[in-house]
């Protein structure tokens, strides 16, 4: 094969690329490769130096050198190849843009349903910040936190039971402001049940800060 002189595949219905191995033909002193159906680059060593465009007549797919009177294609493949790969990546990133930007919406979109749930349910339950009121308007309901009206007693406080003008029944939790630690939760424990919901537990109505009682 090596000492191969004269090679004629004119008028074969062959496809694909030429082998770069034929240029270690050195004795090559004949090629031909008319009237295929070849594709790719010429090679460009050994006999193929020598070669004229008679060699790749009606080979539209061949590039390569201008000699051969075919067209360079190879050069506008690679720049059309990047061109491609280009609008692939900006297809791609665009495709990712849009992605993200829908799952941002999709998220935007529950916080803001979450939130009218929320907002819905708060409806529904109102926390209002307690009321005050004044010693002599309390002293009336529990006739003077008489002790017929004392419901019981703890550490650093006690519990009358009365009633409002509007009928409505009530417990009032008397602190013992001399006591530190009845000083420092009363009014957060006022706020704090105030603001609870729970059939099982009395409403908090209002509260008296007054150091006579």
């Amino acid at each position: 094969m090596l000492a191969l002189e004269f090679l004629d595949l004119c008028y074969n219905n062959l496809s694909g690329e030429i082998p770069n191995s034929l240029e270690a033909l050195v004795y090559l002193k004949y090629l031909n490769f008319s009237f295929n159906k070849l594709s790719g680059e010429i090679p460009t060593g050994g006999s193929f130096a020598n070669a004229t465009g008679q060699s790749f007549l009606s080979n539209h797919g061949l590039c390569g050198d201008s000699k051969y009177h075919v067209s360079p294609r190879i050069i506008k493949s690679q720049k059309g190849s990047k061109r491609k790969k280009t609008i692939l990546v900006l297809y791609v990133l665009l495709g990712m843009g849009m992605l993200f930007n829908a799952l941002a919406l999709a998220y935007a979109f529950l916080r803001f349903l979450k939130k009218k749930k929320n907002s819905d349910q708060a409806g529904d339950f109102p926390v209002k910040g307690h009321e005050i009121i004044s010693y002599y308007e309390l002293e009336q309901p529990t006739g003077g936190f008489d002790e017929n009206n004392l419901l019981g007693n703890g550490s650093f406080r006690m519990v009358y039971k009365g009633m409002l003008k509007d009928g409505t029944l009530l417990s009032a939790k008397v602190f013992n402001m001399q006591l530190e630690d009845a000083f420092k939760s009363f009014d957060t424990e006022c706020e704090m049940l105030c603001n609870l919901r729970h059939r099982n537990l009395t409403k908090v109505i209002t509260s008296c800060s007054n150091l006579d009682i």
